[in-house]
């Protein structure tokens, strides 16, 4: 939509670079939290966990990328130079966005 997508890739391949600690170590909280409780899941109750918590994360973290971008894209609007931004972000009623995350 008009930005390239080159610099979009750049952008995304930084995300990745920095977010790859702290998926790290979520996935070490959650290993340990089930070789602490491993007597009382089941195979079948591990994977309705997974179910139910991966789409939830999922789901909290792109909510939270959003409403940071928003929220900063927003403060850099009080110049005339970014005004267009502002009323674009307006428009678009960037409040109402869902974020949605389900299985297939």
């Amino acid at each position: 939509a008009g930005v390239p997508f080159e610099d979009l890739m750049d952008i995304a391949s930084d995300h990745a670079k920095n977010v790859e600690g702290i998926v790290e170590r979520a996935t070490e909280l959650f290993e340990k939290h089930i070789k602490t409780r491993s007597n009382t899941y089941s195979d079948n109750e591990l994977t309705e966990t997974i179910k139910i918590l991966l789409p939830s994360i999922t789901h909290l973290v792109a909510q939270h990328f959003h409403q940071s971008l928003t929220s900063y894209a927003l403060k850099r609007t009080k110049t005339k130079k970014h005004k267009l931004l502002a009323n674009a972000l307006i428009a678009a009623d960037i409040k109402k966005l869902i974020v949605t995350c389900k299985w297939r």
